[in-house]
């Protein structure tokens, strides 16, 4: 006992010592500097604070740490993007640029949006989101002989390992399989594990009932890349493709240089729906900005499944009997057979330009070899982390319309040879190497 209180003694008498130096430091320094009380009192308090806590030393190591924490985050926050959601404040680094998209808050602007009605759009930057637990989402893809759907398959994939979500995805064979779709689309609706679906469809009326049963029975649907006119789809990550039909024709009508050409035109699959789209916009942009007297004939759409081999027998039997055509223009797998039908004939069809009204990892590659002018790009895998980005937020009791977008998708550029550098391959299309994958079922 007696030795604690002599200890106590010591304690209160080295308190007094730090104290009177301080006091003393203090004037000396209002001698030189005059700042004697913010000085006294600065060192009062670090003396205070030193025989408060020097029974616990160690804690200054944490503050310490957490500082340099602090200043760590802070550093990195300038070097990427910053977005903001409506659950909090996250960093995100989107490629090396922001993702900028045309966004449909209100349902009944953005049934118009494939009219090429841009009423009702707002241009934002998209906002990404962190899924409030483990989800796992199904997906739909029409098949993987496309270079788009494999890009889209990457898109999907690794965006579902950053977000932290598993996924069970479906393709099958081609815009003619809609009885195996639906089949599958039952599957997904019916499987208890799977929270929300993911669905890029073959017809954009075929599956409406369908949409309407599942998502009334609480498994809501996003609609990536192909629309649906279902009223009762959940969200849509999709671009205008009348908008992308008008960029190619914009682009054609700028080449031409006013004189009377003569276009043969590959839309795609007639029941996609954006087939149709395309064509639409492409006659509009033509229609509009043609110079006066210049004549342009467009021929009757060559409708087909995108499937390489459906594409090659069109391209075939098209310009076999005709070799007056100044351009072809059309999905990208009738561009990618055109392209080859011609190289064998170089001579017969030397005066033909060709144009895709979308883009894939092919037709980006002919675009710089010059083989292809140019092809509008609606950023196949930004669209599909838009499509997860949308269920996610649903499924973490987002409303679209009000929380976020009905409606979202990036700008669409028009890529030609002139600005084909300033666009990396990654960003569009993703691993060079990458073997489309079915399933993500883990971390």
């Amino acid at each position: 006992m007696t030795i604690k209180v002599i200890l106590q003694v010591i304690s209160i008498e080295s308190l007094k010592v730090r104290m009177c130096f301080a006091t003393k430091v203090g004037k000396y320094i209002n001698r030189r500097l005059g700042l004697s009380i913010l000085i006294t009192s600065v060192v009062f308090i670090l003396g205070l604070a030193y025989i408060k806590n020097h029974k616990n030393i160690g804690s200054n190591d944490i503050v310490r740490k957490e500082k340099e924490e602090y200043v760590e985050r802070e550093r990195v926050s300038k070097s990427i993007t910053t977005v903001e959601t409506n659950d909090d404040r996250i960093l995100t680094q989107i490629g090396k640029k922001k993702l900028i998209v045309n966004s449909y808050y209100n349902i009944d602007a953005a049934s118009n949006s494939k009219e090429g009605d841009m009423r009702g759009v707002v241009k934002e930057k998209w906002r990404h989101i962190k899924p409030k637990k483990e989800y796992t989402i199904g997906v739909l893809l029409p098949h993987f002989e496309d270079q788009y759907w494999v890009s889209a398959n990457y898109g999907i994939i690794n965006y579902a390992k950053e977000l932290g979500v598993k996924v069970k995805l479906y393709a099958v064979g081609g815009y003619i399989e809609f009885g195996n779709q639906k089949e599958e689309l039952m599957d997904l609706a019916e499987d208890d594990k799977i929270d929300g679906i993911v669905f890029a469809t073959l017809d954009n009326t075929k599956f409406n009932s369908d949409v309407e049963n599942i998502v009334h029975y609480d498994k809501p649907i996003v609609a990536l890349v192909n629309d649906i006119n279902s009223p009762d789809i959940s969200a849509k990550a999709i671009v205008s493709y009348y908008d992308m039909g008008y960029k190619a024709g914009e682009y054609v009508v700028e080449d031409s240089a006013g004189k009377d050409i003569k276009i043969a035109f590959f839309p795609g699959p007639k029941e996609s729906g954006w087939a149709l789209d395309t064509l639409n916009g492409f006659k509009d942009a033509v229609s509009r900005l043609k110079k006066n007297n210049q004549k342009i004939d467009i021929s009757n759409p060559f409708y087909g499944d995108t499937r390489p081999d459906m594409q090659r027998l069109h391209i075939t039997s098209v310009l076999e009997n005709n070799d007056d055509y100044d351009y072809l223009v059309g999905c990208a797998p009738a561009v990618i057979e055109a392209e080859k039908f011609i190289a064998k004939r170089k001579e017969k069809f030397k005066n033909i330009r060709i144009v895709s009204t979308y883009m894939t990892s092919d037709v980006f590659n002919l675009i710089e070899k010059g083989a292809v002018l140019a092809s509008p790009s609606d950023q196949t895998i930004q669209q599909c982390r838009i499509a997860l980005d949308m269920i996610v937020r649903i499924l973490n009791g987002e409303k679209a319309g009000i929380d976020f977008p009905f409606q979202s998708g990036p700008c669409v550029p028009i890529i030609s040879k002139d600005n084909i550098s300033e666009f990396e391959y990654e960003d569009l299309f993703g691993s060079k190497e990458y073997i489309p994958v079915l399933n993500h079922m883990g971390k």
